[in-house]
């Protein structure tokens, strides 16, 4: 049965779906998160929207049909959830979740950056300020001030359009929130490419290399109060002291072992891949099949990524849609560009996020905006800023729980012999009693063997591997993943048996 009504939220109020309900501005008639999708899936989030009540947050999901029954202004769909969105916010909303791609809940299409490369824009959702089409062609690219880019509410999009992806995607939200104090939470994976000259081999002068930008980025990540472990993928890796060299293969490698709760990419784009590296050759290409497939050991990650149309969630399917997405793990949520950025400001923009999410606004949503905020007073920054987008939750919380003691310890695994047959021994050392487990992983990240899982003795300690699963049957030759864990910090070696 259609019914209207206000929503006004209480101490004991519990979140619910709403089908339609009446706006007061100015009233607190709308929840503080808000989550909008199609009928036949919106009730997916309404365990995210528990979660959010849990914690403090007055929650409700309401359906992308009674937005579009509401008598509203303007004239296509984005113009009209828009002015949906406006009249939420007046009414208390602070963050909004729009629960589905571009296909099922519409994005504002506009003309960005160089080269009028078409992109995708939820920030005109939130942007009251202006209409960014001042000379009424249709064309979305006119944004003349700082202020007509200034988001009055935080905004993210799952990327979905189906209610199995819709469950999957809040299964690793909540999974994501719950693991803030586990020591994964606390470590960092960078990848960059030589951007110019293109194509670069080792040995030519570098222009413009993303390494760089990532090991300015490193300082904030590395900073206190975090001090967060950060390893280091570059294809021009050698003169980065302790990085290793990027390849497509090697980062899926990393990502398999779940070590990571934080992810930073740059890189070049082609028709919805992304290139890694160039062997001389060919380039080595990171697709859409890849990130499918991509698993974490059960672990998500939250990632940025400053590379062509990563973002993007229709009509082209942008790398971090396709990670979002991988139903064995993955990405938990994102920020980046639907469509073609300014590289300069577009570095800037991330500098920001991470800055925000480390500092003082530790919701996705909240870094999104002051990263945004930070950039605006410059033509090229606003026109990055138009399709700076965020993926997944915008309520979400980027920041891991500081640690309870002032540092935590950098953990150093050895291997020797590796390569190996039939056996190597791994050495690690610690600073203090603790509980320790390591084990061996396949490139899948299938755990494949457990070697430790007790607590151990500060000092030096010393295990060999005989390659051999646990039900003492000899494993394949190949590529394996060593993971140290414990309380105080993780490490990965990379492991090669031959026979």
């Amino acid at each position: 049965m259609h019914r209207s009504s206000s929503w006004l939220p209480c101490a004991a109020a519990v979140s619910v779906l709403l089908l339609s309900f009446h706006i007061v501005p100015g009233a607190g008639a709308t929840p503080e998160w808000l989550a909008v999708a199609p009928a036949h899936y919106a009730g997916e989030f309404q365990r995210l929207a528990d979660h959010r009540m849990a914690e403090g947050l007055s929650a409700g999901v309401v359906t992308l049909e009674s937005v579009w029954s509401r008598d509203l202004a303007g004239g296509d769909p984005p113009a009209r959830l828009r002015a949906f969105l406006r009249e939420a916010q007046a009414g208390g909303t602070r963050y909004v979740l729009l629960g589905g791609d571009a296909s099922v809940v519409p994005a504002r299409g506009t003309v960005d950056a160089p080269n009028s490369y078409p992109g995708l824009s939820d920030l005109y959702l939130v942007c009251f300020g202006a209409e960014w089409d001042a000379d009424g062609d249709g064309v979305y690219d006119e944004v003349p001030g700082p202020d007509d880019v200034v988001p009055a509410m935080a905004i993210g999009r799952a990327p979905v359009c189906a209610a199995s992806q819709a469950r999957a995607f809040v299964d690793k939200v909540l999974a994501y929130e719950t693991s803030s104090s586990e020591p994964y939470r606390r470590q960092v994976l960078l990848a960059g490419v030589v951007l110019t000259p293109y194509p670069w081999t080792p040995g030519q002068p570098v222009q413009l290399d993303m390494a760089s930008w990532c090991e300015d980025l490193r300082t904030t990540f590395e900073a206190p109060p975090f001090e967060l472990g950060v390893q280091r993928l570059y294809q021009n890796h050698a003169p980065y002291a302790g990085a290793e060299l990027l390849s497509p293969e090697e980062w899926l490698a990393r990502l398999a072992t779940g070590d990571f709760g934080l992810v930073q990419v740059g890189c070049r784009a082609d028709a919805g891949r992304w290139e890694f590296g160039y062997d001389g050759q060919a380039a080595e290409y990171l697709t859409r099949n890849d990130a499918k497939e991509t698993t974490t050991a059960g672990r998500g990650f939250f990632m940025q990524a400053l590379a062509w149309d990563g973002a993007s969630h229709g009509p082209v399917e942008g790398m971090m849609t396709t990670l979002v997405r991988a139903p064995a793990g993955g990405c938990v949520g994102a920020v980046g560009f639907a469509g073609a950025p300014y590289v300069a400001s577009s570095y800037a923009v991330m500098a920001n996020f991470w800055g925000a999410a480390l500092g003082d606004f530790p919701r996705a949503g909240d870094a999104w905006a002051a990263a945004i905020d930070a950039i605006r007073h410059n033509y090229p920054g606003r026109k990055a800023a138009i399709i700076y987008t965020c993926l997944g939750d915008p309520a979400l919380r980027v920041q891991p729980t500081l640690p309870n003691r002032a540092r935590v310890m950098a953990l150093a695994l050895q291997v020797a012999p590796n390569p190996f047959n039939p056996a190597t021994n791994l050495v690690f050392e610690l600073d203090r009693t603790t509980r320790v487990r390591l084990d061996m992983f396949d490139l899948l990240g299938h755990r494949v063997a457990s070697l430790i899982d007790e607590e151990r003795t500060a000092g030096r300690h010393e295990v060999s591997w005989q390659g051999r699963d646990d039900t003492g049957d000899a494993v394949a030759a190949g590529v394996y993943l060593a993971r140290l864990n414990t309380p105080l910090g993780t490490a990965t070696r990379r492991l090669i048996l031959v026979k």
